[in-house]
C-alpha cells in the first residue's frame, strides 16, 4: 500500500482557486486534480466548509461501483482565504482517528 501524503488545507484551497475558481466541484473531481484519495480531500474540505471558506451548493447524481445511485455534494469557493493562525498556535497533523472521522460522508 502506498504511503498517504499529508494534504494541507492551504494546498487544497490553492488548487481550488487555480483550477475551479468559483465553479462547482465535487470531492472526487478535486481528488483527481490533486492526485490523492477522496478521503484525504474530505478532511481538508470539512475544515474549509466549517470555516465558511467553501459552501455546499447542491448535488449531482452518480452511480457507485455496483451501479446504485447516490448523491454527491457539490461545493463552491466563497472567495475567502484561510485566516492566519493566532500567535502561539501550533498546528499538528491530525491523528488517524480524526482523519477517519473527517473522511466520513457528510
Amino acid at each position: 500500500m502506498a504511503e498517504r501524503q499529508h494534504l494541507s488545507r492551504e494546498r487544497v484551497l490553492e488548487v481550488i482557486a487555480d483550477r475551479f475558481g468559483h465553479s462547482d466541484f465535487s470531492t472526487r473531481e478535486l481528488a483527481e486534480v490533486l492526485g490523492v484519495t477522496e478521503p484525504q480531500v474530505r478532511g481538508a474540505l470539512g475544515w474549509l466548509v466549517h470555516a465558511r471558506i467553501l459552501h455546499a451548493v447542491g448535488g449531482v447524481r452518480r452511480l457507485d461501483c455496483c451501479q446504485r445511485p447516490y448523491r454527491a455534494t457539490l461545493y463552491r469557493w466563497t472567495g475567502k482565504q484561510i485566516p492566519p493562525d493566532p500567535p502561539g498556535c501550533r498546528r499538528s497533523r491530525p491523528n488517524a482517528l480524526a482523519a477517519e472521522w473527517l473522511a466520513r460522508r457528510w
